[in-house]
């Protein structure tokens, strides 16, 4: 069959300190920070979804991400590509600011 499949990463972002996660992260020598990230959803008809995410190499807080989540198969180099550049089936994404 065929698929599609199109995606934005998130920035990095905060997790607030305060509160009992944030002195969970401390404990547990978490950075209140989440990496960057491509959050994937996987389903077909009949089958369970499968959710993931795929974290950006070379990120600042792999070490110490806040959702305990960083497994070496699931960091992968991006490739960033201009807002100009058409996407692999041809398409040129229009943005509005």
């Amino acid at each position: 069959g065929n698929s599609r499949f199109g995606g934005l990463t998130t920035t990095q972002y905060p997790i607030p300190p305060g509160g009992p996660v944030g002195r969970l992260l401390e404990a547990a020598g978490r950075a209140p920070v989440r990496d960057p990230y491509l959050h994937v959803m996987v389903s077909a008809p009949g089958k369970r979804a499968l959710m993931t995410h795929i974290l950006v190499a070379g990120s600042d807080y792999l070490e110490r991400d806040s959702v305990f989540g960083v497994k070496d198969s699931l960091i992968k180099d991006f490739v960033r590509h201009a807002v100009t550049e058409p996407t692999p089936d041809g398409r040129l994404i229009t943005t509005t600011t």
